[in-house]
């Protein structure tokens, strides 16, 4: 199988359609015959989605095609389980102009044995969606970054307590305090939260947008003194959305 690619490919985008393994390794092929036929240093966007496998040849050769695109400042990637894509992107190495990251898995993570430490020193953007164990991971291996906005969508605990939930998820908190340049934080839980939860981000004063979805009310405070006790934590807050946790029986 060939490619024929232009010269001035500087975007990649990878959709399966097709849930067969079948799919997968006809995926697998592309991802090598791009790493090798691509020059270094063209593309600047990559985006992969929906490919349920992303263990050996698939992230093999993804990390390859990475490793060979050090250019790149957008990376998408929908697939496979947690622990394959940190497993994928630290075989990558660092990616020193890498700007924004997307990480959603979609198959089922619990316990990580070890967490890999991934160097973007230039990531502003971060969006991560899958278990919380997955999420954790990401957040305490991005390292030092000027990060500008993080989104984060929990899914529903799957594997683990609930007491572990939380305090997976009040670590990820803790270490998103650290992006003291922080402009805008998203997060959506599918599990009610305490709003006493955003305490560990208050070091995060440049703070213009916050939003959580699946946060527990107070149902005594208004919206307006809620509102007026946030912007006294964050100065610059201009936008401010809480919504609470909704259940079939409400």
């Amino acid at each position: 199988m060939r490619l024929l690619l232009p010269r001035t490919l500087s975007e990649v985008n990878i959709v399966r359609r097709d849930w067969s393994t079948l799919a997968d390794s006809f995926v697998a092929r592309v991802l090598q015959i791009l790493s090798e036929e691509i020059k270094p240093r063209h593309l600047t966007s990559i985006l992969i989605n929906r490919l349920n496998n992303l263990g050996f040849p698939s992230g093999q050769h993804l990390s390859q095609l990475l490793q060979s695109q050090q250019a790149l400042q957008v990376v998408h990637i929908r697939a496979g389980s947690g622990l394959e894509i940190l497993e994928m992107l630290h075989s990558t190495g660092q990616l020193i102009h890498l700007r924004q990251l997307s990480l959603h898995a979609i198959r089922i993570d619990t316990h990580f044995e070890r967490v890999p430490h991934l160097l973007l020193p230039a990531l502003e953007t971060l969006e991560i969606g899958g278990s919380v164990f997955f999420i954790h991971g990401v957040i305490e291996c991005v390292g030092i970054a000027e990060m500008r906005s993080i989104e984060l969508l929990v899914d529903e605990l799957r594997g683990g307590t609930d007491a572990e939930y939380w305090i997976l998820l009040s670590k990820c908190l803790i270490s998103i305090g650290r992006f003291i340049h922080l402009k805008r934080l998203d997060l959506e839980t599918e599990m009610r939260g305490s709003l006493k939860l955003l305490d560990h981000v208050q070091t995060c004063k440049e703070l213009e947008t916050l939003r959580w979805v699946g946060v527990d009310l107070d149902p005594s405070e208004t919206e307006e003194s809620r509102h007026k006790r946030m912007t006294l934590v964050w100065p610059r807050l201009k936008t401010l959305e809480l919504q609470p946790f909704i259940t079939f029986e409400e």
